[in-house]
């Protein structure tokens, strides 16, 4: 029962482009621009104005130094 479970049924594994986050939200951007993308309350964000800020975000952690494989906790 239990390889049943743990083999069979949870048997997921396919192949996994190797792509990073920030691709997978920049081609989404080009995609749907107008499309919500997150919200919080009564405020929602399109994926353009998301991306927009994620990028404003990404030079100013530039610009403080941080780079690829640095540790950056963001709250």
């Amino acid at each position: 029962e239990r390889a049943l479970v743990v083999g069979s049924w949870n048997a997921t594994g396919h192949p996994v482009p190797h792509i990073t986050l920030a691709d997978l939200l920049d081609a989404q951007v080009g995609r749907t621009p107008d499309a919500a993308a997150v919200g919080c309350g009564d405020v929602v964000l399109s994926y353009g104005e998301f991306g927009a800020r994620v990028n404003r975000l990404a030079r100013f952690l530039i610009g403080a130094g941080v780079g690829p494989e640095s540790s950056v906790g963001v709250a």
